[in-house]
């Protein structure tokens, strides 16, 4: 694998070119995608799968796939995703090892899909039933193959940092693309809207959550001591241009989760550590360190853009007025109640994929509304096998949570769980990184597996 024999500070740095360069040649990213994929399917078959190239391959695509839609590329819309679910299935045929199947997951996949297909077939004409099914089910379909690729699969923490290191690095790309183009900063004009000209021309949330998980992994490995990336300084100075990026977007949702997401796991840090004063000391001075960078930003970014960015992230009006919660969630709020009603009015099998967005319309939105939040959309449009499809979704890892023994384990179930959901929440299932990370939190360190 070419990010094992080259130190990863020069991989960074030659993405965020690469990045910068598919600006000026937008077809690069379809070639690069292409390029990629084809290639992990022949050293996958080739190699039987046996350096988990597959699911290596699977983490860079998915970090990929916001580059490839955000310079318009051509590729295909869902590509990534299938690409992905294909590639872990033939990992799981060719290698040799065998695991036990996380059937609840499969139910859940299920019970979305069947009933899904009779109703779009009976409501949609063909080509619209396969575009509406290939949008809405495209997600849980990565999700559900991820989850069954990385159920208790046994890896070493070296395997983790670098199943790290190969979704960081596109996501560095996404980066050097931002930087080169979009406009300087006193050329941007802010609103107290999320900000298309500071994302690269692309949907803010989309992108504001990918440079959001990549801080959480960076903050994740920093605290764990994992060599994502061997430089301290690299690290920070990546953390600081994702923060910056991120929040020129004034998209909240993508990065209010990942600081949520890191007290969480500062708080178990201190909490896995608290006989050992030392550790917790180094820790939290760390954490300290990240949050005061992020703090000054915050505030530099703020004063440029005229107290805007306070006024978006905070709720408020320069007169001293917030705003009410469904103008702080952009609407989202109203979509919930709305899906909610369509739910009870169609309680047994729903509306069907892709029909929520009409349904929505005619139960009071007062626009079409594609789905932006998964666990309601799950309602309206799949009823009540969507309801049980979602307490698996939930539930299931909670009952595997309990069942691990090690700290590690724990924590990245958190990070990769948590951050997946907080996706869903204002972006569904849109990008198929939050989905792998969804499978990834099932992992199981390699000597922990042997010893049970």
């Amino acid at each position: 694998m070419i990010p094992g024999r080259y130190p990863a500070e020069w991989l960074i740095a030659i993405h965020f070119l690469l990045g910068a360069g598919v600006v000026f040649v937008p077809q690069m990213a379809f070639v690069w995608v292409a390029a990629v994929f084809v290639y992990a399917i022949f050293q996958t078959t080739r190699t039987l799968n046996r350096s988990g190239i597959a699911g290596y391959s699977a983490a860079y695509l998915s970090g990929l796939e916001l580059l490839a839609r955000m310079s318009g590329s051509g590729l295909p819309h869902e590509f990534t995703k299938y690409g992905i679910s294909l590639l872990l299935l033939v990992g799981m045929l060719v290698e040799p090892l065998s695991r036990r199947f996380p059937l609840p997951i499969l139910w859940y996949f299920i019970g979305l899909l069947l009933p899904g297909i009779w109703m779009a077939a009976h409501v949609f004409s063909l080509p619209e039933a396969i575009d509406q099914l290939s949008f809405n089910l495209s997600g849980p379909l990565c999700l559900t193959v991820a989850t069954i690729y990385f159920f208790n699969r046994p890896v070493r923490v070296a395997e983790v940092a670098r199943l790290f290191r190969f979704c960081l690095m596109p996501i560095v790309s996404a980066l050097g693309f931002l930087t080169a183009k979009s406009p300087a900063l006193q050329q941007i004009e802010f609103t107290y809207s999320a900000n298309f000209e500071a994302s690269g021309g692309y949907g803010p949330n989309q992108v504001a959550s990918i440079l959001g998980l990549g801080i959480l992994m960076l903050v994740f490995s920093y605290l764990l001591r994992l060599q994502v990336v061997k430089s301290h300084y690299m690290v920070v100075l990546l953390i600081v241009l994702l923060t910056y990026r991120g929040l020129l977007t004034f998209s909240r949702g993508g990065m209010v989760a990942p600081i949520l997401v890191s007290f969480m796991l500062l708080a178990m840090y201190a909490y896995y550590q608290r006989i050992q004063f030392t550790r917790i000391r180094n820790g939290l001075l760390s954490a300290s360190v990240l949050g005061l960078i992020a703090w000054l930003i915050f505030r530099w970014l703020n004063t440029a853009t005229g107290n805007l960015l306070y006024y978006r992230f905070f709720g408020e009006r320069p007169d001293g007025r917030s705003v009410g919660l469904d103008k702080y969630t952009s609407g989202r709020m109203d979509i919930i109640l709305t899906d909610l009603r369509v739910f009870l009015d169609n309680p047994l099998w729903g509306v069907g994929p892709g029909m929520g967005k009409y349904q929505r319309y005619e139960h009071g939105y007062h626009q079409f509304a594609a789905a932006h939040i998964e666990q309601s959309r799950m309602l309206s449009e799949h009823g009540i096998l969507g309801l049980l499809a979602l307490f698996i979704l939930m539930l299931f890892p909670l009952h595997v949570y309990f069942k691990r023994r090690s700290a590690f384990e724990k924590m990245l179930m958190v990070m990769c769980l948590t951050s997946c959901f907080f996706f869903m929440t204002h972006s569904a299932t849109r990008l198929s990184m939050p989905m792998l990370l969804y499978g990834l939190s099932f992992i199981t360190l390699r000597e922990l597996y042997y010893e049970s």
